[in-house]
């Protein structure tokens, strides 16, 4: 059931599923922009603490400053994230996998910025041909104030082509109505190398029809295996 349920691709989709454990996972994700003609990269390194009990069933998570490239000049994000992911229920054939993920954000060197909390719930259902998935979001952009929250939602699926070779096609919407989509592939290796291309497509939030496109790739290596 989990491996039917795993993720490595470039869209917003999380599976709920923990990793390897006591095996160190990195992933890159670099990404670029043709609206705003911008190039990202994400990076960041996790691991499942045990391999029985509570903790097999949790992944930690450390991201590294965001790096971008615009207009010339290349910034780096003034804050690290770290994360905790918890699957609660296991998908047994009928009850679906539920899981939560606890994500908060710390700038630095900014005495203005404020710490970002939020909290993704997700269910996902293996099928026949793969996997559905629902994320739900919440998000804090004050860490100390909780009166103010954004939230969003994910939708998905994973249609599995081979062992391995897999697509997806999800759906973002946010409470302003802005909403992204999102088409991504997974190609496995067996050396533990997980690579996946995807697009974005996202709508502009300045009340114009137009359309933000973006690339990207995730890149996932699990290390030890």
């Amino acid at each position: 059931m989990a491996a039917q349920q795993g993720i490595v691709g470039f869209n917003s989709l999380i599976d709920g599923q923990p990793g390897t454990p006591l095996l160190p996972q990195l992933t890159v994700v670099p990404s670029y922009n043709f609206e705003e003609e911008k190039f990202v990269n994400q990076l960041s390194m996790s691991a499942v603490p045990a391999s029985s009990g509570f903790w097999c069933q949790a992944q930690f998570e450390f991201f590294a400053p965001v790096v971008k490239a615009f207009d010339g000049e290349i910034d780096v994000e003034k804050s690290v994230a770290a994360s905790w992911q918890q699957r609660w229920l296991i998908d047994d054939g009928s009850l679906p996998t539920l899981s939560t993920v606890v994500e908060v954000q710390v700038p630095y060197d900014d005495s203005n910025a404020n710490t970002e909390i939020s909290l993704i719930g997700i269910v996902a259902k293996s099928t026949g041909w793969g996997a559905v998935y629902l994320n739900s979001l919440a998000v804090s952009e004050d860490g100390s104030d909780f009166s103010s929250v954004d939230f969003s939602g994910v939708i998905g699926a994973k249609r599995i082509v081979n062992a391995t070779l897999a697509v997806f096609a999800d759906i973002t919407i946010d409470e302003d109505g802005l909403y992204a989509l999102e088409l991504s592939a997974e190609r496995d290796y067996s050396n533990g190398l997980s690579l996946g291309p995807g697009i974005r497509l996202l709508r502009s939030g300045d009340g114009s029809n137009g359309i933000d496109v973006s690339i990207g790739i995730m890149i996932f290596k699990v290390f030890g295996g």
